[in-house]
């Protein structure tokens, strides 16, 4: 009953202040939600004036009209005033995939064997045999990747709205395939945001609302009042760390709820997703704890806070890959234990093998936070 009301008097401690409510749950799903609106319709559409470099693999040449319909299609779009299209041939797909991982182009469109048999669908007469019409596209998960993907796809699309007012049909279906990761899904701007929020969210409770009301107790002397109370040292922190847990869901809640409206991968639902997402909990919240153990009041932690927060924002690889931050400052993404988390949240979504660093990086700040936090609170029990 002790540990219940205590839980209880801290949660309603917490949603006293809307700074609490607004941070942790709602600018979150906001961001969530704005960057989805804005980002998605740019890479859904194709309609974005972009740079994109791509890549062309023949499977064997093509010739006749298809070959010229095929080169029109890459003239038209390096000619366009809507964005800064190149194309380039690679002599196998291993090059391409190589060109890819180096950033040298974005996507490699692959035409099968047996592509110029539509030939007599683009003269406007029904092919003598089915036409081999799948185009496999290999892009990676960078957004200038998944952008260059979205784009072309758009083009065949309406070369297929044009065929099809001709009273002709040319199905053209769509491999797509993640390099450097076999088995993946199709990896949408969605897919990509949703886990930043989610870390975004955690940061919140861990950066501020934790450690700021612990170094408020203290500030107040509540430690004091506490060992001279019947309530147990273990009670009150255990009564702490289960209504930012509350806090915590209402704002997953929020954002899960908000994913329901977009196309967000059903991954994120299952235990593999889940699993890690507790991982990610009980080792981000450890910073709070670590935080705490180096200020005494509120006055110089809120400031610190508020500078590692949007540090670690905005280099994390939460809105975008860590590849474009300046080679300068990429040293904190590196070192940084969020970048390795939302990395892992990111791979168990297209279902890439979970990499060591989203495991063992995070989990060392882990035992740090939790180790340099023990030892200071035990000489803050002996000094009081």
């Amino acid at each position: 009953m002790k540990l219940k009301s205590l839980t209880i008097a801290m949660l309603k401690d917490q949603f006293r202040d809307f700074e609490t409510v607004f941070w942790t749950i709602l600018f979150p799903t906001g961001m969530l939600v704005l960057f989805i609106s804005i980002f998605g319709q740019v890479f859904g559409d194709g309609g974005v004036e972009a740079r994109v470099n791509y890549g062309v693999h023949y499977q064997e040449p093509t010739y006749g009209i298809t070959d010229g319909v095929v080169r029109g299609i890459f003239h038209e779009m390096e000619t366009t005033d809507q964005g800064d299209f190149s194309f380039r041939e690679v002599r196998d797909l291993k090059e391409g995939q190589d060109l890819i991982q180096e950033g040298a182009i974005d996507l490699v469109i692959s035409f099968p064997e047996g592509f110029s048999r539509l030939n007599p669908v683009f003269e406007g007469e029904p092919p003598k045999e089915t036409p081999v019409t799948s185009l496999t596209l290999y892009h990676s998960s960078r957004a200038e990747s998944l952008l260059a993907k979205d784009i072309f796809h758009s083009v065949i699309d309406e070369t297929n709205l044009q065929i099809s007012a001709q009273g002709q049909e040319v199905p053209m279906e769509f491999q797509r395939v993640a390099v450097g990761a076999p088995e993946t899904g199709d990896f949408s701007y969605e897919n990509f945001i949703f886990p930043g929020m989610i870390l975004l969210a955690l940061m919140t409770i861990s950066f501020f609302n934790l450690p700021l009301g612990l170094v408020d107790y203290k500030e107040q002397g509540v430690f004091k009042k506490i060992n001279a109370s019947p309530v147990k040292g273990k009670d009150y922190y255990l009564g702490i760390l289960l209504s930012q847990l509350v806090v915590l869901i209402l704002a997953l809640g929020a954002l899960y709820t908000a994913g329901l409206f977009f196309d967000i991968s059903p991954r994120v639902y299952q235990p593999p997703f889940i699993a890690f997402l507790l991982y990610a909990s009980v080792t981000v919240l450890s910073f709070g704890l670590l935080f705490t153990a180096f200020f005494k009041n509120t006055a110089t932690l809120a400031p610190f806070s508020n500078i590692l927060y949007f540090i670690t924002m905005f280099l994390s690889g939460l809105y975008f890959e860590i590849q474009a931050i300046p080679i300068f400052l990429r040293w904190y993404s590196v070192i940084n234990p969020v970048t390795h988390l939302v990395d892992g949240l990111r791979a168990i979504i297209v279902e890439n093998p979970l990499p060591q660093t989203s495991v063992i990086i995070p989990g060392v700040w882990f035992l740090i936070s939790l180790g340099v936090y023990t030892f200071n609170q035990k000489q803050v029990s002996r000094n009081e």
